[in-house]
C-alpha cells in the first residue's frame, strides 16, 4: 500500500509527516521527499505538484495570518490566505494531513480537530491559580502532587481536574501587527471529563477558569484578526 493517499477535490492528502511539512512549506530543500508515492497517488505528474497543491503553497507561501495547533504532544499549523485555509496536522500511524478549504469552515474545523463538545458545568466554580511549570509537570505526570496547591478547595477541584483529565490543547493565531495592533492571540483550554477549564497568563503564575463549551467555542472564534489588526490587509 502506497505511504500517500491523495484526494484532488478537497484536496486532502495524507502522507508521512516529512512529506505533509515539505509539500507545505517547501522545506527542508533538496530532493523531493515520497517522489514516487507522491506520482502513484496522482499528487505529482511528471514532476510537477499537481495544481491543487501549488494552490496550497501559494496560500503556506504568503498567509494573512498562521495557526499552530498544539494537541498534547501533538503540533499542526495552518495557513490563512485568498479566503481559503491550509490545515496540516498529525494523524495515526505516524503520518500527517495535508488539506485545504474554504475559510468560512475553519472555526468548525478547529472544534473537531479538539474535540469540542458537550462537557459538565464544573462545580464548584473555584479558580486555581498555580506556577506554569507546576501546572506543566502536573499535567505530564497526571498528577495533582506537583502542583502543590495550599487553599484545600483549589487543591480539590484541580485533583478532580486531574483525575478526569481528557486533553490540554492550545490554538495560537499570529500575524503581521499594523500599528498599534497585537501580534496574535492564544486559546488554552483544559479539557475534563468534569468540564472545560482556560488557562488564563497572569505573569508569573497562571490561573486556571472553569468554563462551559459555548464559551469555549466564541474564544475560538475570537481568536482570528480584524482587518485592522493585519498590516497585509491595510496595504491591498
Amino acid at each position: 500500500m502506497s505511504a500517500v493517499a491523495f484526494d484532488p477535490r478537497v484536496p486532502d492528502l495524507r502522507a508521512p509527516a516529512q512529506v505533509v511539512s515539505w509539500l507545505a512549506t517547501g522545506e527542508p530543500e533538496g530532493p523531493m521527499p515520497e517522489a514516487e508515492a507522491l506520482a502513484e497517488a496522482g499528487a505529482v505528474r511528471d514532476g510537477a505538484l499537481h495544481p491543487a497543491l501549488e494552490a496550497i503553497r501559494e496560500i503556506t507561501g504568503a498567509p494573512l495570518f498562521r495557526l499552530t495547533l498544539e494537541r498534547g504532544n501533538r503540533i499542526g499549523h495552518g495557513w490563512f490566505a485568498a479566503g481559503r485555509v491550509v490545515l496540516a496536522h498529525p494523524v495515526d500511524d505516524g503520518l500527517a494531513r495535508l488539506t485545504s478549504f474554504s475559510a468560512a469552515f475553519l472555526l468548525d474545523a478547529l472544534a473537531r480537530l479538539n474535540d469540542v463538545g458537550p462537557r459538565p458545568r464544573v462545580e464548584p466554580a473555584v479558580r486555581i491559580g498555580l506556577e506554569p511549570g507546576a501546572l506543566a509537570r502536573a499535567l505530564a505526570e497526571r498528577s495533582p502532587l506537583p502542583a502543590g496547591i495550599a487553599d484545600p478547595d483549589a487543591a480539590a477541584a484541580f485533583a478532580g481536574l486531574i483525575g478526569g483529565l481528557r486533553e490540554h490543547w492550545c490554538v495560537t493565531v499570529a500575524w503581521d501587527p499594523a500599528d498599534g495592533a497585537l501580534g496574535g492571540r492564544r486559546l488554552e483550554v483544559i479539557d475534563t471529563n468534569g468540564g472545560y477549564w482556560l488557562v488564563i497568563p497572569d505573569d508569573p503564575t497562571v490561573e486556571l477558569w472553569p468554563t462551559t463549551p459555548t464559551r469555549v467555542y466564541r474564544a475560538l472564534c475570537d481568536l482570528f484578526p480584524t482587518s485592522a489588526e493585519v498590516r497585509t490587509w491595510q496595504t491591498t
